[in-house]
């Protein structure tokens, strides 16, 4: 694991894709996809079963690792129209009772608003705390440092014999840091670090900064 001071706010990067912010005690994950799997079986497409709910076991573990009170979920909860994944993240949170569960919408998140309101889904555009901006997308505000996702960050290494490896990573850049995507079921976009930027890949369970 690696930590990163940002505002006098610090943040553990975890091999599970995952940041916890120490300061207000809370978990920060982005783009779980949930139902993307489902729905692409429902349009004829293979897709692998039960990832929804393999992510759904990781990030319980995290819950209990950290003891987060807060679980925030910058962007991208829920893939496409609803479907039976909606109802394993509605009893996902009945089984973590006493975490406040908040969203930062997404341009995924398209389920009805009264599904979230009655699941207890506290839904903002973007939040703001102690400096630090939680918004979907990459943007810039001047005086906050920018957390986000959406780009599904990734790596190509490549080794001596030039085999490559492609492999998610967390990115700080000056203005904004970018999460890797949390869910499985999801690609990369290649980045191109600038001078002076951090990558952090994770790879063999750990965090590592290149």
């Amino acid at each position: 694991m690696q930590t990163v001071s940002i505002h006098q706010q610090s943040f553990t990067l975890l091999p599970e894709k995952a940041i916890y912010w120490h300061e207000t005690n809370a978990l920060l994950v982005s783009d779980l996809h949930l139902g993307k799997a489902t729905h692409f079986r429902k349009h004829g497409i293979q897709a692998p079963s039960n990832l929804g709910l393999k992510d759904l076991l990781v990030l319980h573990k995290l819950l209990e690792q950290t003891q987060a009170s807060r679980l925030f979920i910058i962007g991208d909860l829920f893939h496409s129209e609803l479907n039976h994944e909606w109802y394993l993240f509605e009893d996902f949170m009945k089984q973590h009772i006493g975490i406040a569960f908040i969203l930062i919408r997404g341009n995924h998140d398209l389920l009805p608003a009264y599904l979230l309101k009655q699941a207890n889904l506290k839904t903002y555009l973007q939040y703001e705390e102690n400096g630090i901006l939680l918004n979907h997308k990459p943007v810039q505000k001047q005086g906050v440092y920018v957390i986000c996702g959406h780009i599904h960050p990734g790596v190509l290494l490549q080794g001596k014999a030039k085999q490559t490896l492609r492999l998610p990573c967390f990115y700080f850049g000056p203005q904004h840091a970018i999460l890797p995507a949390f869910g499985n079921f999801t690609g990369l976009a290649l980045l191109e670090p600038n001078a002076g930027d951090h990558v952090f890949v994770i790879a063999d369970g750990r965090v590592i900064e290149l």
